[in-house]
């Protein structure tokens, strides 16, 4: 509807001082010869244009949610092991800088984008910190008592728990922003 009246208008306007508009089934008449109508159907005409170019919100979402889920796939998932540790490390790593290339127009994804980088990049650390400490197999051991290596455990448990929330609450504000 919208589309159709538009073209109604660029007809009448290119017809310019014709009596009669013949592209209309009742003949209407034409807008009178007026310059400054002319520049502002001009004007609104190519803001229309302008603000249609470039991707729209929706398809920058689908991007950023596609990049995301891509790297997701790629975890390693049920093997405790410091090397899937590590492993899983890097994916997020690699997340993290596909995510800063990704070229985004709309500024609150840009935001979200951000944000994103920042939690993935924090998760990557915290997991290469629990590979530190733990055994090949994955366990991390410390003796009944030994508050300092309990400790550590609880710190790293920690960073990571947080690192992992950032994303969680930065997926949140995405998926609402992205859903309107």
């Amino acid at each position: 509807m919208v589309f159709n009246t538009v073209r109604h208008w660029i007809r009448v306007w290119a017809a310019g001082h014709n009596n009669r508009w013949r592209g209309h089934p009742k003949g209407a008449r034409p807008l009178p010869r007026n310059r400054h109508l002319r520049g502002i159907s001009i004007i609104v005409l190519l803001g229309l244009v302008l603000t249609g170019c470039g991707p729209s919100r929706k398809a920058q979402c689908l991007d950023l949610f596609d990049t995301i889920q891509a790297a997701d796939d790629r975890r390693v998932l049920g093997d405790p092991s410091r090397a899937a540790i590590l492993e899983t490390a890097q994916v997020y790593e690699t997340l993290a800088a596909e995510l800063q290339t990704l070229e985004l127009r709309d500024n609150t994804l840009v935001d979200y984008r951000d944000q994103f980088v920042d939690g993935y990049q924090a998760i990557a650390q915290a997991m290469r910190d629990r590979a530190e400490v733990v055994d090949e197999d994955g366990t991390y051991g410390y003796i009944a008592g030994d508050t300092a290596s309990e400790q550590t455990f609880n710190t790293l448990q920690a960073n990571e728990r947080r690192a992992h929330n950032r994303v969680i609450t930065t997926l949140e504000l995405y998926s609402s922003y992205c859903d309107r």
